[in-house]
């Protein structure tokens, strides 16, 4: 969960609540990244909505969402998608949204993961993103792979 925190002359979704999380349908569900927000201080948020549907083989199986607000109130996630199909493999992609959550872009591929954990620890710790923005709007993601 974030809060916009930038002021109303420069965010039109300025203390806005936003929050993303994965759904989860079991193993072999689909699970996919939803969104809902606040704009009630966190007393109550919107009906989620999902935010990961987009790519060529469409990304059913994803977690680990990070979300982060740029000084204009663009809202970023960043996540790890599972592809399914010939060409499946497993990437880190973000989303953004530039109207306070209302409509979602397509999701950017930004990278891959050679392995859904990370290197050298123990079993199922996660290979996750972090997203990050600067006072500059430069969009930051890092996350842990055994491939550079």
């Amino acid at each position: 969960m974030e809060i916009d925190q930038n002021s109303p002359a420069d965010s039109p979704c300025a203390g806005q609540r936003v929050l993303a999380h994965t759904n989860f349908h079991g193993a072999l569900g689909n699970s996919p990244i939803m969104f809902s927000r606040s704009n009630d201080g966190g007393a109550t948020f919107s009906q989620p909505k999902v935010v990961s549907t987009g790519g060529p083989e469409g990304t059913p199986s994803n977690q680990g969402a990070d979300i982060a607000v740029a000084p204009d109130g663009t809202i970023y996630i960043a996540y790890e998608s599972f592809q399914r199909g010939a060409n499946g493999g497993n990437g880190i992609s973000i989303v953004k949204s530039s109207d306070c959550g209302v409509k979602w872009g397509q999701p950017v591929s930004v990278g891959s993961t050679a392995e859904p954990q990370a290197p050298g620890v123990a079993f199922r710790t996660p290979t996750f993103a972090f997203v990050s923005v600067d006072d500059l709007d430069r969009t930051w993601c890092t996350w842990p792979t055994r491939t550079l």
